[in-house]
């Protein structure tokens, strides 16, 4: 597992570099209003609705993972280096859609490639890395650049070395897939004959998933205005230099570290469930109290629950679709998911655009309300669903 752990780590960087400083990018050197940010950010958001249910597939039923992954990060690369040129508004738009087509695909890939690898390796006996140990690494790639660049943005008059480090380590990633990942080739269940995406849509829409789907998407869609507008949050709102903005959006990342690690007692203390309501509860607190209490200490203390949110949307989800998927559509499961996040997450970034130009505190505690509907949606309708030997065909 070692291969993917580096690999985690890499691809991990590439959002660690540049995602604390996009929205201030596209805003200082691209002279794009937020309502345009907006519309850029959800190009990437809608690249989910094609790019990784694809990709997926393909891992499925062509290719090796490990070669579209390095086409995927090629793509990244090409992207941004186009981008840190002088370019029209509508030519960055275009590069964004580019970007997003390629960065989307790579992290249902990932988690794909992990749990092939891993299902391959416990029949043949030997032992496995649990996922958690293993996603973990993505975490320590994404605090990284917030330390490497700090020097860098604090004499530079601009965002442009967030875009650079992430072009570097978008070139690591397509030497290190090409190189070290693992060849897995899922073979398909004896007599299946459904096409890997259906199989995956089909099993998201039963009755004991469909809840949960419907929650997530909703706290997807509500969360982007966070995820999204918090760089500007800092910068515009807060007056912070653009050298501090990753440290204290890293903050939240260093405490990842520990609600990972900690993921068993989570798990046996409150829950599956119950680490997905902490998560969700956590973010809609989050978005509320930088809504009413706007200052750089709150903009500090939010980031203390920042692990267990992440936790429970990206590290347990993954592992409870994995739970439901067959050995011929376990990478089309995660990308089928992707795909219905990506839709919510195109409309909540372009809403929270538009909003975000008019009172960036009045869009906060909206999205708070939404997420508390999303909370409500999976506390109320989330049952365990069986694993996928269990489930009738």
């Amino acid at each position: 597992m070692r291969p993917l752990q580096i690999q985690f780590f890499l691809s991990y960087a590439i959002l660690g570099s540049l995602s604390p400083l996009l929205s201030v990018f596209l805003q200082e050197e691209k002279g794009l209003s937020p309502s345009r940010i907006g519309v850029a950010l959800a190009l990437v958001s809608g690249s989910n609705l094609i790019s990784p249910t694809l990709m997926t597939l393909l891992a499925d039923t062509r290719l090796q993972t490990r070669h579209i992954l390095a086409l995927a990060y090629s793509s990244t690369a090409v992207m941004l280096t186009i981008l840190l040129g002088p370019t029209a508004w509508w030519l960055t738009l275009a590069l964004m859609a580019g970007f997003g087509l390629s960065i989307v695909a790579m992290f249902p890939l990932q988690d794909g490639l992990y749990f092939s690898a891993a299902q391959e390796a416990r029949r043949a006996g030997k032992t496995v890395v649990e996922y958690p140990r293993v996603r973990i690494w993505g975490t320590f790639g994404f605090m990284l650049p917030a330390l490497l660049l700090y020097g860098w943005l604090h004499v530079s008059p601009n965002a442009l070395p967030a875009v650079i480090g992430a072009i570097a380590c978008a070139a690591l990633c397509v030497t290190w897939s090409l190189t070290r990942l693992p060849p897995v080739h899922p073979a398909p269940a004896a007599g299946a004959r459904r096409i890997p995406t259906l199989e995956a849509f089909r099993v998201l829409a039963r009755p004991e998933t469909r809840w949960l789907c419907l929650g997530l998407a909703l706290a997807a869609g509500c969360s982007a205005t966070y995820h999204n507008f918090f760089p500007l949050y800092l910068r515009n709102t807060l007056g912070l230099g653009r050298e501090w903005i990753p440290l204290i959006i890293n903050l939240g990342a260093l405490g990842e570290v520990f609600y990972t690690l900690a993921f068993p007692w989570f798990r046996r203390v409150l829950g599956e469930k119950g680490i997905l309501l902490a998560g969700l509860g956590l973010m809609t607190l989050r978005m509320t109290l930088l809504s009413w209490f706007p200052s750089v200490p709150m903009a500090i203390l939010v980031q203390l629950g920042h692990g267990l949110e992440i936790l429970a949307l990206f590290v347990l989800v993954p592992m409870l679709l994995n739970r439901l998927a067959g050995d011929h559509f376990r990478n089309s499961m995660q990308g089928a998911f992707s795909m219905f996040m990506g839709g919510s997450r195109l409309l909540g970034t372009l809403i929270a655009g538009h909003a975000i130009e008019r009172d960036i505190l009045h869009a906060l505690g909206v999205a708070a309300c939404l997420g508390a509907l999303a909370w409500t949606i999976v506390a109320l309708g989330y049952r365990k669903a069986p694993a996928a030997q269990d489930c009738p065909p």
